[in-house]
């Protein structure tokens, strides 16, 4: 007796590090463990441990290929990705490849078209023009020759690619549209739970944070996209006028040195406390002490840090860029401020600190429409449609 065979489905992403893209992709693995697949997981670069660890305690089959990202000569390297992915494809023979569209994002989809793979999606987590111009936007273009369906996790991300948007519904496949949203997701209901379990004032005790202070914190990679720089210089004008304050910023990055030295020669540095990476958990755990999360980002696709502080019923101010103003709506849910602009900023932050009933306003909509809006029930109706509809057609 023959054992029926499950659909393969793999998600195949340039990196496992700490971020958005990551947190994205274990929602649709937790989302297809309901379904009756086989989920893998195809990483070509760097990968952080601890994260691919998070990966395999959901059950699946992880790969790291482990190959080096740059040489002296791009082609060749691009070439040599090429080739292998392509030998891992046809081996492995996944009916789905989820490709994660992060640079090299047209190289996979290529591999994978390449190698005969019935069904390939790409999931385009990132937008703006800041980082993306004409060249990207053509490369996409021919991806789309050879891609079956691309996912935007926003519609201004959508919009920014293709031009125009609109979100997933039963009825998207039908019409055969080629590029559509999927909202991120976000489980409001374990940020509650780990908040109600943690006591703020021992997490004060812990890192050593009066009562007296106001908290703010910023949260991701330490690297330009995020606007550390233009935070600090808005702390440094704020300082003229309050020196209440004080800066949690939790991540690691590139740029950390280039940044640590900015704090000083502003004079900034004994307001801030650098906590260093940490785990999604230990990130809702800040949640219960920070005042204020200020995400001044230069471009972004959806901003999951924002949108989970929002469900964490914490204040926030944030760049007026893709994704980050679909979620908070300016004056209503949060505070939206033109990307770079140090001056602005620091008014708004200021106008927290003096007034923290301000912050309070906004948050308790903030969480009705995280709640609402980017829930993880509409998430995963959407992911199990997607995917059951792709595998029947890949099986004709």
């Amino acid at each position: 007796m023959t054992t029926k065979r499950k659909p393969y489905v793999v998600l195949a992403t340039p990196v496992l590090l700490q971020g958005g893209t990551e947190y994205q992709m274990l929602s649709v693995i937790r989302a297809l463990k309901g379904q009756d697949y086989r989920l893998g997981v195809l990483c070509y670069y760097e990968y952080n441990p601890s994260i691919v660890e998070l990966f395999r305690y959901e059950g699946i089959e992880i790969t790291l290929l482990g190959l080096k990202r740059e040489g002296k000569n791009r082609l060749k390297t691009l070439l040599r990705l090429s080739i292998v992915l392509i030998k891992w494809f046809r081996r492995n023979k996944p009916d789905v490849v989820n490709v994660q569209y992060l640079a090299p994002g047209l190289i996979p989809i290529l591999s994978a078209r390449f190698a005969r793979t019935r069904r390939i999606l790409a999931t385009i987590h990132i937008s703006g023009s800041y980082a993306y111009g004409k060249k990207e936007k053509i490369l996409l273009r021919v991806a789309s020759f050879f891609a079956d369906h691309f996912i935007c996790v926003s519609l201004g991300t959508e919009k920014f690619w293709f031009g125009r948007n609109h979100l997933f519904t039963e009825d998207t496949l039908l019409k055969k549209h080629k590029h559509f949203t999927i909202y991120n997701n976000i489980d409001t209901g374990r940020i509650t739970t780990i908040i109600g379990r943690n006591s703020p004032i021992l997490i004060r005790e812990q890192y050593g944070i009066n009562v007296k202070y106001f908290v703010m914190g910023i949260i991701g990679r330490l690297a330009e996209q995020k606007g550390h720089k233009v935070l600090f210089e808005a702390l440094s004008l704020i300082k003229k006028e309050s020196t209440n304050f004080l800066l949690l910023i939790i991540g690691t990055g590139p740029d950390e040195e280039d940044l640590k030295k900015l704090s000083r020669d502003l004079d900034i540095q004994d307001h801030i406390i650098w906590l260093g990476g940490k785990t999604q958990e230990e990130v809702f755990k800040c949640y219960s002490i920070i005042n204020l999360l200020v995400m001044p980002s230069l471009y972004e696709g959806f901003g999951l840090v924002t949108a989970e502080a929002m469900a964490a019923g914490v204040p926030v101010i944030a760049s007026n860029v893709d994704g980050l103003s679909e979620l908070i709506e300016n004056q209503v849910t949060g505070i939206l401020v033109q990307p770079g602009n140090a001056s602005e900023l620091s008014k708004q932050i200021i106008k927290h600190i003096d007034n923290k009933q301000l912050g309070k306003q906004y948050s308790i909509l903030a969480k009705i429409r995280v709640t609402e809006k980017f829930n993880k029930e509409s998430f995963q109706k959407s992911c199990t449609l997607l995917y059951q509809t792709l595998l029947i057609n890949a099986k004709k």
